[in-house]
């Protein structure tokens, strides 16, 4: 791939690439293709390229193809590891993907060592760099000491994890929970009865997010029916989190914890009723991790509570801001003319407005 450092590639006009500094859990410290990404491995990894790739129209299988049968590979054989790719919802012909070096020291060597490679230099680097229109290179810093990373995940691999938690099961109920809550929001007429599930795909991006940075406290503001709620828990018995979950229905927040108790992580969660606005007021943080996705009229007033108990050097995920850009246009604007704050736009699911507070 392209390697987003400043080099020939970059001097096309076709890369943009941001460095988000330090992202740590102490204090002063689509369509998602699931089928295709696999456990590559268990990797104690300090630095992360958060890539995002628009590619000409009618070239993405092509592309697609080639870069999971040559340059996934390619990339593991030197020691990096490539977590996706995630489709977007949106935009067929974008997709998003991740890739970690062991270290900052090994970061340039590795790319080196593949960019000067002959499968890049003879073959892939005039295959796919013709597809490309644009992309986009966010680099992600992590402290050693505080970073494990399970990547891409094809969970039928595996049974058990420790801690007693069966993934065919979990990964069954997911899928049941999906099916389920598309059926259901496809014959309710009332908006707020409607499930409104995240996408498989930023299910999986907020577990990975959360295993990334070794979240401990994660608040989610919109439990529905738990599904999300699922995938951050999972994550959070990794790193031995807790998620707390806001829900203003009763019957979602009751049927949140059946579904939690079913995938056998209700200890993980704390799930509060009422609404969100004034649940917050009562919460004190600090959390790592904060995940919106709840009524979107309210999220630029959510904001103003959600900062201050985001913790320095914490993250905050927006959902649905590509699928309703134009209804979030100010809480966007906001995020993004905060000098505290990094934001950048992901094309995953509805799209997610990733954002780093500065310490």
């Amino acid at each position: 791939m392209p390697n987003g450092s400043g080099g020939p590639s970059c001097q096309r006009a076709l890369c943009r690439q941001r460095e988000l500094r330090r992202i740590s859990p102490s204090h002063p410290r689509t369509n998602f293709n699931g089928r295709r990404a696999r456990i590559m491995a268990e990797v104690w990894t300090m630095i992360i390229e958060m890539r995002t790739y628009k590619i000409k129209p009618g070239k993405r299988s092509q592309f697609l193809d080639i870069f999971g049968s040559k340059s996934v590979p390619a990339h593991t054989e030197i020691g990096m590891k490539i977590s996706g790719p995630f489709l977007s919802v949106e935009d067929p012909d974008t997709f998003f993907f991740m890739r970690g070096f062991p270290d900052i020291a090994s970061r340039e060597p590795m790319k080196a060592k593949f960019y000067e490679g002959e499968l890049w230099k003879r073959e892939l680097e005039n295959i796919l760099m013709p597809m490309i229109e644009k992309y986009e290179v966010v680099v992600v810093e992590v402290p050693e000491e505080q970073v494990h990373w399970s990547w891409a995940h094809d969970m039928h691999e595996e049974r058990v994890r420790p801690g007693g938690v069966d993934i065919a099961a979990l990964r069954a109920l997911l899928d049941e929970l999906a099916e389920l809550g598309r059926q259901h929001d496809a014959r309710e007429t009332e908006h707020s009865r409607r499930m409104l599930n995240v996408t498989p795909e930023t299910g999986q991006f907020l577990a990975m997010l959360v295993r990334a940075t070794r979240a401990a406290q994660i608040l989610e503001i919109g439990t529905s029916n738990g599904y999300s709620t699922i995938w951050l828990a999972w994550a959070a018995r990794d790193t031995g989190g807790h998620v707390t979950t806001l829900e203003r229905s009763p019957d979602k927040a009751a049927m949140a914890r059946a579904n939690l108790q079913r995938a056998g992580l209700a200890d993980r969660v704390t799930v509060r009723e009422g609404t969100a606005l004034d649940t917050l007021a009562r919460l004190d943080g600090p959390y790592d991790l904060i995940f919106l996705d709840a009524d979107r009229p309210n999220y630029l007033a959510y904001l103003g509570r959600i900062l201050p108990r985001l913790r320095p050097g914490g993250l905050l995920v927006a959902d649905n801001v590509v699928s309703h850009a134009g209804e979030l246009r100010e809480f966007l604007h906001a995020l993004q003319n905060d000098p505290g704050l990094d934001t950048v736009i992901l094309p995953v699911g509805n799209g997610e407005a990733l954002t780093y507070k500065k310490p």
